[in-house]
């Protein structure tokens, strides 16, 4: 069961971090510009975001479980929709070229910047509280489950970004801007795949009943 909820946060986590969005090309560039510890500082400041978000997500969705099992399809139906538009946003958005490199910067500096623009989008925050609900990631138990699931969080963020930053490293020579723009929208509609997938599970299961 243990496992299972650190799993589930783990998944999260990948799921949110797939599309590269503002803070992927933040950590690709810093990792392109400045190096390795760099873009793992990058990381850093990403995944303590997403302790952040998914810290709020639990205890907020802990206080309405009653009525998120009430009203499971239904959320679920929103949250798909919520994944969807993100995906979308994702795959029209365009990556700009890097801006020269602040070589003044700290590398507390480079965590905190990573942090603060990974908390100023509020559709993270939303992403987190579909997936936690469609994964069924609240228990009724507290205390080690839910520090479980936020470890889970926070190691699938790391691990996500960790692996950009080594690609980032190794093929910093052969990337571009085409070939980031490419990804971008191949992770753009790996997200509207999966906000799919949540919404045509919820109407099969209006269907079934």
């Amino acid at each position: 069961m243990h496992i299972i909820l650190f799993l589930k946060g783990f998944l999260i986590a990948l799921i949110i971090s797939l599309p590269l969005g503002p803070v992927g090309i933040l950590c690709i560039r810093r990792t392109f510009l400045e190096g390795f510890v760099a873009g793992m500082a990058t990381t850093l400041g990403i995944a303590l975001a997403d302790l952040v978000f998914a810290t709020v997500t639990v205890l907020g969705l802990t206080m309405v479980k009653d009525h998120i099992q009430a009203h499971k399809n239904l959320l679920t139906f929103l949250g798909g929709l919520i994944i969807l538009v993100f995906g979308f946003i994702l795959l029209k958005s365009d990556i700009k070229q890097p801006k020269k490199a602040d070589e003044d910067r700290s590398l507390v500096g480079e965590v905190i910047t990573a942090l603060l623009l990974t908390l100023s989008n509020p559709l993270t925050l939303l992403g987190f509280f579909a997936l936690f609900s469609f994964l069924n990631a609240i228990t009724d138990y507290h205390g080690i489950d839910d520090i479980l699931i936020l470890i889970g969080v926070f190691m699938g963020t790391t691990v996500w970004f960790g692996l950009l930053t080594v690609i980032a490293t190794v093929l910093k020579k052969r990337f571009n801007m085409e070939n980031l723009r490419w990804l971008n929208k191949m992770m753009g509609l790996l997200t509207i795949s999966f906000g799919i997938f949540m919404i045509l599970k919820t109407l099969k299961s209006f269907l079934l009943r």
